[in-house]
């Protein structure tokens, strides 16, 4: 959906007025409260206010029938023991292996942020606009958004098949390949003039959409399926608040940050810098990130509290 979003947003902001563009994406925020309003509470939520009655009513609604009693009773088992060993933030630092199990999902997300994904996100008709395209940057965004809608669809099943290291990897040396190139495009363009990259004019479309899809290969879904992973239920809460707002707070640094970071240093000079941390997040996978896929958290645990190199070699 997040994929269709963009999607939406380029064609649309393409084909009207920014203010058009605000209006459409008012109006799904408007027709999505006029239909949530008649959602019913989740049956947890309402299972760890003590409404047991009213996520009875819930569980029934969302299931279409009434014979819902066993799963509300495993419901209720879950929240009672998600209650009794909830975490504090605190706990949490204090463990050797949550400690690092929150060392690496921070570190996912500080690379999937310094990646530059949301510039990219966020400047792609700009980035167009800059680098002389043929085609016009409108076109070449919804360009890059369909393709990112149908990769979306064939990177999501993989994750299973080729574990979280190997796609991580890959996604990592990808996305700064790609960045490598689009930065050299900008160089050459800046230094050389615009004949000099007359003959690879398709290199800032292909540089681009080879960026999304190694990102949607790894460091788009993953980071989040690998914190879930490593992390005991009862650190889930805490621990993912924290990885949350680093991701957030990172997203908005950089993306509030390119722009300054263009007029001081230029725009290759940009790219490389988001191509370095990715080939910096390729290392990091590489030295300190244990394979989660298929494995227990005990064994995941086990591996972590002999120390990240441990955890990481090759089982």
């Amino acid at each position: 959906m997040f994929n269709l979003g963009i999607l939406f947003a380029n064609a649309v902001g393409a084909a009207r007025h920014y203010s058009a563009l605000a209006w459409s994406c008012g109006a799904m925020a408007i027709i999505f409260l006029a239909v949530f309003i008649f959602m019913p509470e989740t049956p947890q939520y309402l299972l760890s206010v003590g409404h047991t009655d009213d996520a009875l009513s819930a569980l029934r609604w969302l299931r279409g029938k009434e014979s819902v009693s066993m799963e509300l009773a495993s419901m209720v088992e879950v929240v009672e023991r998600s209650a009794r060993e909830r975490t504090s933030l605190r706990a949490v630092l204090s463990t050797l292996t949550m400690r690092r199990a929150l060392i690496l999902s921070i570190g996912l997300v500080i690379i999937q942020q310094l990646s530059g994904i949301n510039v990219v996100f966020f400047y792609t008709q700009s980035i167009f606009e800059a680098a002389g395209s043929t085609m016009s940057p409108s076109t070449c965004a919804i360009t890059v958004a369909v393709v990112m809608l149908i990769f979306s669809q064939i990177a999501a099943p993989l994750s299973d098949r080729a574990g979280r290291r190997a796609l991580l990897l890959a996604s990592a040396i990808g996305m700064a390949v790609s960045l490598a190139a689009l930065g050299g495009y900008f160089h050459a363009k800046t230094t050389m003039g615009d004949d000099a990259v007359a003959s690879v004019f398709w290199l800032p479309l292909a540089s681009v959409i080879a960026y999304m899809c190694f990102y949607l290969l790894g460091f788009g879904p993953l980071p989040w399926a690998v914190m879930a992973e490593l992390l005991p239920p009862s650190a889930k809460g805490t621990a993912g608040a924290l990885v949350s707002s680093s991701c957030w707070v990172l997203s908005f640094i950089a993306t509030k940050c390119f722009q300054d970071l263009v007029d001081a240093l230029g725009t290759a000079a940009a790219f490389f810098i988001f191509a370095g941390c990715s080939a910096a997040g390729a290392v990091f996978v590489f030295c300190l990130l244990p394979e989660t896929k298929a494995k227990s958290l005990d064994q995941i645990q086990r591996e972590l509290s002999v120390g990240f190199r441990a955890a990481s070699a090759p089982s």
